[in-house]
């Protein structure tokens, strides 16, 4: 298979749709504590308005990282702003 054959073939069908609000209400669904929950409706909001000016991997890209910040156990807002006035 030739690599245009390959991008065709790739981008030849949509994966899936949703809409702004499913995926708010799933990415609230997958937060690990109720700091993360209670950022979601603001990232969303701000990647969804973003979204218009970007290419589609962009905000795929975006997604993507909402998701893996929103379910990571170990993330913690502000920890660096504690960091930083302790020093």
């Amino acid at each position: 298979m030739t690599d245009q054959k390959a991008i065709d073939f790739l981008g030849a069908e949509p994966l899936l749709m949703f809409s702004w609000e499913e995926l708010e209400e799933e990415l609230t669904f997958l937060a690990a504590s109720d700091t993360q929950r209670s950022m979601v409706g603001s990232l969303i909001s701000a990647t969804r308005k973003q979204a218009a000016f970007l290419p589609k991997a962009q905000v795929l890209r975006e997604i993507l990282c909402l998701g893996w910040v929103i379910a990571d156990e170990d993330f913690r807002p502000g920890l660096g702003e504690e960091l930083h006035a302790q020093s």
